[in-house]
């Protein structure tokens, strides 16, 4: 999910892709994920710390089940733009997604629903 939520706020990959996937997979292994809020300006410090935590290197630094992650995104209702509360991980990510947002992450989120 961490990975879904980072593309659905930034349109991107929390790693730069290569032209090959050797190299995509050493730059995932060996570089630290961009910071989301770098690559979106509307995503305030707050939102940006709970994304990033979803993708930490080490699963012991990251949530550890869904409904942590959708409880720290209900936490920043009354400190973000978007209104998280009283909705399931997949409905916040859904109503975050932008009208550009590539079809691959809709799909995922498609299959995240089916699977809760």
């Amino acid at each position: 999910l961490g990975v879904t939520a980072y593309e659905i706020f930034s349109s991107q990959l929390p790693w730069e892709r290569s032209l090959s996937s050797e190299e995509t997979l050493k730059r995932h292994l060996n570089t630290p994920p961009r910071e989301l809020k770098d690559l979106n300006p509307e995503v305030d410090d707050h939102l940006n710390k709970v994304v990033m935590k979803c993708i930490e290197r080490e699963p012991q630094d990251r949530y550890r089940e869904a409904r942590a992650f959708r409880d720290a995104l209900q936490a920043l209702a009354p400190l973000s733009q978007f209104d998280f509360s009283g909705f399931s991980v997949v409905n916040i990510l859904q109503r975050a997604v932008q009208p550009h947002t590539a079809p691959p992450v809709l799909f995922t989120m498609r299959m995240c629903r089916r699977m809760m």
